[in-house]
């Protein structure tokens, strides 16, 4: 199912929004060639896409947590979710470029809930967090 972007998904810091706009974007595509015949051939190349972007993603996230002095713990709560989320792709992908078709079908469930739930969670905590601290203004 097409994720569709919500004004309820946004932090209000540009960079994270941007990225995971971004994300949802990989992830929408990924869903457009799920019951085609060359799903395999799409979701290796979306995949790659994807496990790129997050690194990228992840990397600009983590310095905003530390620049933004989050609580250490909160912290490596939310790069402990980070890590999950590529080692799922990672593995998800190994298993795509063996030809194993029903992980993509498995994969297309868990990228809409993790994303979701991540955006909603995770980076809204984070982004209170900035705005309590009146470091930025939305």
């Amino acid at each position: 199912m097409i994720i569709r972007w919500k004004y309820i998904y946004e932090t209000g810091i540009f960079v994270i929004d941007y990225r995971n706009k971004k994300l949802v974007s990989l992830i929408n595509e990924f869903y457009k060639y799920i019951f085609t015949e060359d799903i395999i051939d799409h979701a290796e190349r979306i995949v790659n896409k994807m496990i790129i972007e997050l690194i990228t993603h992840f990397s600009v996230e983590k310095k905003l947590l530390k620049d933004y002095n989050y609580t250490p713990e909160s912290i490596d709560k939310h790069i402990e979710e980070h890590d999950y989320f590529i080692e799922k792709l990672e593995n998800a992908l190994k298993r795509i470029e063996s030809g194993d078709i029903i992980v993509c079908y498995k994969l297309a469930d868990f990228l809409r809930s993790w994303i979701v739930k991540h955006m909603l969670g995770s980076d809204k905590e984070f982004a209170s967090f900035v705005k309590k601290a009146n470091r930025i203004t939305v």
